[in-house]
């Protein structure tokens, strides 16, 4: 399954009241506006993910930072891994690998690994699913930053 490249903010359980936080989601990221990220690292998540960190910016460690604040109502269902004291923004290139499959696919990124710049745009609702160990995705709400 491909995935549009991202920046996860959140991830919260299957309990979270979906149609109640897309409303609360609405609200909290009104004022949200585009973001400008430079990404200059190239790492991993031992054994199983190979990803670039951008640079975090004080208007992107800001807007994380307001979205947890504005959606305090559903910490109980969100991943504390992703909290701002935790969170360590990433834009997977790989998952679900293992040790020498990372190996060889760390290798293959550093080969051809140069800084590059981006915008988020966009901030959405996405529903991941897993069905016989496949990643799939399904975007329940965005907007246009």
């Amino acid at each position: 399954q491909k995935f549009r490249p991202h920046i996860t903010f959140a991830v919260f359980d299957s309990e979270l009241p979906v149609e109640k936080f897309i409303e609360s989601f609405k609200t909290a990221t009104k004022d949200f506006s585009q973001i400008n990220v430079n990404f200059n690292v190239l790492s991993t998540f031992p054994p199983a993910v190979v990803f670039s960190a951008p640079t975090v910016t004080s208007h992107l460690f800001e807007t994380h930072r307001q979205f947890y604040k504005e959606l305090k109502i559903y910490h109980k269902f969100a991943n504390e891994l992703y909290f701002p004291e935790c969170w360590i923004p990433h834009c997977t290139f790989a998952i679900g690998l293992n040790k020498d499959s990372l190996l060889r696919t760390f290798e293959h990124c550093l080969n051809q690994f140069q800084p590059f710049d981006g915008q988020i745009t966009e901030i959405g609702i996405v529903k991941i699913e897993f069905v016989d160990g496949i990643h799939s995705s399904k975007t329940i709400f965005a907007k246009r930053l």
